[in-house]
């Protein structure tokens, strides 16, 4: 897939038929689970709290390779896509391309005024909306209910088309059926998020500048419980990861299938940087997988400042070549292998009720 085709005419990429694009990595909210945070509840050091640049969206973006798109999606790792002031113009120069968009939004930023404005333009909005008024904030920190609530009906009077996603947990699924029927009073439609993020624990501990608030635990109702929630207590003491501590054997023989790779997909993130997924994206975080990427991957050798799209999407063929190694020790990449492994179950999943 990460090949580049050339021709007498112009330069685009072979079958690329998908964009996520992290248009930024400053937030409003302060989310118990996000990768924006160590596990202490502080700021991951080193993240740049920036904006995607207009000059870096349209080098990727140009119209020849802009026209062979079908679908780009505004999300990402460390932000959220509203606080970029240029997302407007970015969702009118792709619509101009025929090209199919959707954006993920926590929507507790704006005014009703630009909310309005992308309705206008019948962009699907995927709202992260968890619980109801007395319990969205205990996810989505710092988010206030009204002010959500108003740019929601503002977006969808205007003509837009949105959704609902609602993360499941047991402080809110007895609020399923009531979110439900509130989005379709709206025309909305509504889906479930079944979190991974648990990995093996049975609860996560809210934190704030190494101060522990309160605890989240999944859901009781199985169909929205994700198969890797564990029993184990989640209590973070510290921020730093040693990769060495562990040897991760059992991802040594795991044979990957990339699902990205299907999806004919690529990530830009808020920093201009050209890679496959946004599990990989995830490059300032206190986890082994990201520690192991930033040990062996130039980072250098995708970013947009530096080299061309065409150069920085080659480049990305080293990472390919790592699954093909026998185990973690050797190079093979735990990121991959624990997120793509073919035996192993860490992908969100969505329920539709």
């Amino acid at each position: 897939m990460w090949t580049v085709v050339n021709d007498n005419k112009t330069t685009m990429i072979a079958d690329l038929k998908q964009v996520h694009v992290e248009a930024s990595g400053r937030c409003n909210s302060k989310c118990p689970m996000c990768s924006r945070f160590t596990t202490t509840g502080r700021v991951q050091p080193g993240l740049q709290q920036s904006d995607l640049e207009p000059e870096m969206f349209y080098k990727f973006f140009t119209p020849e390779r802009t026209i062979n798109l079908d679908h780009v999606y505004f999300s990402g790792v460390y932000g959220d896509p509203c606080l970029n002031k240029h997302l407007v113009d970015f969702v009118k120069w792709l619509k101009q391309h025929k090209v199919d968009v959707a954006i993920d939004t926590n929507a507790g930023y704006r005014n009703t005024a630009w909310w309005s404005a992308l309705g206008a333009m019948n962009t699907r909005v995927h709202f992260a909306l968890d619980g109801l008024e007395d319990t969205n904030h205990l996810y989505r920190r710092n988010v206030k209910w009204s002010k959500v609530w108003e740019n929601v009906k503002a977006f969808q009077a205007a003509g837009g088309n949105g959704a609902w996603t609602f993360i499941v947990f047991k402080h809110n699924e007895h609020q399923v059926e009531e979110a439900k029927a509130l989005a379709n009073s709206l025309g909305m439609d509504f889906r479930l998020k079944v979190t991974q993020k648990f990995r093996g624990f049975g609860n996560w501990s809210v934190m704030e500048d190494g101060k522990k608030l309160y605890d989240l635990h999944p859901p009781e109702t199985k169909e929205f419980r994700h198969a890797n929630v564990g029993t184990g207590l989640h209590l973070p003491t510290n921020d730093y990861f040693n990769f060495r501590d562990k040897s991760f054997s059992e991802y040594d023989d795991v044979e990957i299938d990339c699902q990205v790779k299907g999806k004919k997909e690529l990530f830009l993130a808020h920093t201009g940087h050209v890679l496959p997924c946004c599990y990989l994206g995830t490059i300032h975080h206190d986890s082994p997988g990201c520690v192991q990427f930033k040990n062996t991957f130039d980072l250098s050798n995708v970013d947009l400042h530096l080299v061309t799209t065409e150069n920085a999407i080659e480049n990305l063929k080293v990472i390919e070549d790592t699954w093909k190694l026998k185990s973690i020790e050797e190079g093979k990449l735990l990121t991959c292998a624990r997120t793509c492994g073919k035996c192993f179950n860490n992908k969100v999943t969505y329920v539709s009720v």
